[in-house]
């Protein structure tokens, strides 16, 4: 119960106090058990590595106690677990395809033991299993082949739900086969058997009232069509598909038929719908972001109450531990204090040594308090005096170049036709000039910025640096935050500074800004894909502009990193402590 109310602290807790009994029952089927729950509770949080190890270990013990169905379930938990760290976007090629193997490795031992057990529900999970690891893998036609094995067990079981997850497994496939295909009436056979397969799902989804499956099925439908250029056929299904989803007010299955809408209309020409669509599938696909976002913050926060507990409880294991020792050694009382007294002495030493390494960190941290003060003043002052220059850019200078304009405007009227021509070449010049001053006058100290905010000053930023750049870039950020002029400008000079680098350095093609606010940081991060960088190269960052970002940062006591992203590119991460109160955000003293 606790961990389907995602309690996982609770969870935990009766799961190690049910394992524990167990070892003092010597009840071995009721330890593998525990070792399984607990396995179950880890790979929930993500934690792969302790449901793995939860796992091994209820497995050895059911081999123990012979209990073959209990071996038979571990090694499928066994084989999710591989197929879940298959699915995870950091991983490279060759890590997928070996934790695919491990996978079917897995669910063929859980195949042999329930075969021999006779366990049919179980021999047609482990088909379903096994099919749809060859489908990530591509292997089409064993997946069908085993598709269909689960699929008669399911029909001789008379397991509606089964069959119906049979014929959508079986519909993708040949959705996905006809992608491979070249020849026009083989793709055509292929796109009909996955409309017959979907439509039979859709039937037992209906039939049962399984709304998630009715929604599957119309979308399924849908994108079938859209792909045998029958428009108006996918139109009506996603329509279907978006009222089902409207009664069931799932977020999730919405904005799936808000973006299938929007490639239809796209495809149909209809470019009006398309961009009405897509409009609602961005401000769908943002609510869900946001959902997400607060369940992590939940995840975490539980998971920073569990291991809290568990040190609790190790701390109170210790407690009692001391105290039963302390009883057993009562006779050597005398040992005991002249020890003490010993101690003591060492104690006092301890402490006359610590005090002095404190004065020293003292002093230390004093230093280095006044180090950040002149820093916050030099970076302060600069600040100032961009601004002081942009103004006298903008209002003094351009105010000059537009009166001059304006001048000669009104006097070329009366010019010969040469002149004319030599006053014209002069207004346009004076507006190229005027032009450069405005741009450079916002780039000391850009008016998106100071009237739009800091996530909108970015947006400008981007698209003016990369207009004229190869390099495709998004960005993204969490809703509207009021921030303080200092973290607003601090943060728009990091990214200057950033988006320099990797312009420079780092010869990327794509780049990915994100913007966010949890309850106790603001969290600026950029991702690229370039060249990366040396090892050890994250730790020294000795160059001019590295130095910039660290006393930018420094100065308003965050924390800066940059480390590789995956085998290419970098990910460079910002996170600056605040404090929120009403609507206003400020740095927090460190």
């Amino acid at each position: 119960l606790y961990k389907n109310e995602t309690r996982y602290d609770s969870a935990l807790c009766f799961g190690n106090s049910a394992l524990q009994l167990a070892k003092e029952l010597t009840y071995q089927k009721g330890i593998a058990s525990s070792y399984n729950n607990l396995g179950v509770i880890y790979d929930d949080q993500g934690n792969y590595a302790r449901a793995l190890e939860n796992y091994f270990n209820a497995l050895k013990t059911f081999e123990i106690a012979g209990d073959k169905y209990g071996m038979a379930t571990t090694y499928n938990n066994i084989g999710i677990i591989n197929y879940e760290q298959a699915q995870q976007p950091f991983n490279d090629s060759l890590a997928t395809r070996k934790n695919y193997q491990s996978a079917l490795h897995y669910y063929s031992l859980s195949l042999n033991i329930r075969e021999t057990l006779g366990d049919k529900h179980g021999i047609a999970d482990c088909y379903t299993n096994i099919g749809v690891i060859h489908d990530e893998l591509g292997n089409l036609a064993e997946a069908l082949v085993n598709y269909f094995k689960s699929l008669k067990i399911r029909q001789e079981l008379n397991d509606k739900l089964g069959m119906e997850s049979c014929f959508t497994n079986i519909g993708i496939v040949y959705d996905e086969k006809a992608a491979t295909l070249h020849n026009k009436d083989s793709v055509g056979i292929c796109y009909a058997s996955a409309l017959d397969y979907y439509s039979k799902s859709l039937a037992i989804a209906q039939e049962t009232g399984d709304k998630k499956g009715i929604i599957a099925s119309l979308n399924n439908i849908g994108i079938v069509y859209k792909k045998s250029d029958q428009l108006q056929r996918a139109l009506d299904y996603f329509n279907k598909a978006l009222l089902s989803a409207k009664e069931t007010n799932s977020k999730t299955a919405i904005k799936e038929v808000y973006k299938n809408l929007s490639d239809l209309f796209t495809e149909m020409g209809d470019y009006k719908n398309a961009y009405n669509y897509f409009t609602l599938y961005s401000q769908t696909k943002d609510s869900l972001f946001n959902s997400a976002s607060n369940k992590q913050i939940a995840e975490m926060q539980a998971k920073y109450a569990t291991e809290k507990k568990e040190r609790e409880i190790q701390s109170q294991a210790l407690v009692l531990s001391e105290q039963k020792q302390q009883l057993n050694n009562n006779k050597f009382l005398i040992a005991v204090l002249l020890g003490g007294a010993v101690l003591l002495l060492f104690i006092s030493w301890i402490l006359i040594t610590k005090n002095k390494i404190r004065q020293k960190e003292i002093i230390k941290t004093e230093l280095l308090r006044q180090q950040e003060l002149r820093t916050r003043a030099i970076i302060e002052t600069q600040e100032n005096e961009r601004k002081r220059i942009a103004q006298d850019l903008h209002d003094g200078i351009g105010q000059t170049l537009a009166a001059i304009k304006m001048n000669l405007s009104s006097k070329s009227k009366k010019l010969s036709k040469e002149n004319q021509d030599l006053a014209d070449q002069t207004i346009l010049s004076i507006d190229n000039a005027y032009s450069e001053v405005r741009t450079l006058s916002h780039s000391m100290m850009p008016r998106s910025l100071k009237e739009s905010g800091l996530a909108e000053a970015i947006e400008d930023l981007l698209a003016k640096t990369f207009s004229n750049s190869n390099i495709k870039y998004t960005f993204e950020k969490d809703n509207s935050f009021p921030l303080n002029e200092q973290i607003s400008i601090g943060l728009y000079r990091v990214l200057q500074e950033l988006l320099n680098n990797i312009i420079k350095h780092a010869h990327a093609t794509e780049l990915s800004v994100h913007l966010h606010k949890t309850k106790e940081n603001i969290i600026l991060m950029a991702e690229d894909n370039g060249i990366g960088i040396r090892t050890g190269q994250n730790t020294e960052r000795t160059g001019i502009g590295m130095a910039n970002i660290e006393a930018r940062v420094q100065a308003m006591n965050g924390n800066f990193s940059i480390t590789k992203n995956g085998p290419k590119g970098t990910v460079a991460v910002i996170r600056i402590p605040i404090i929120q109160k009403d609507n206003s955000i400020t740095l927090k003293d460190q």
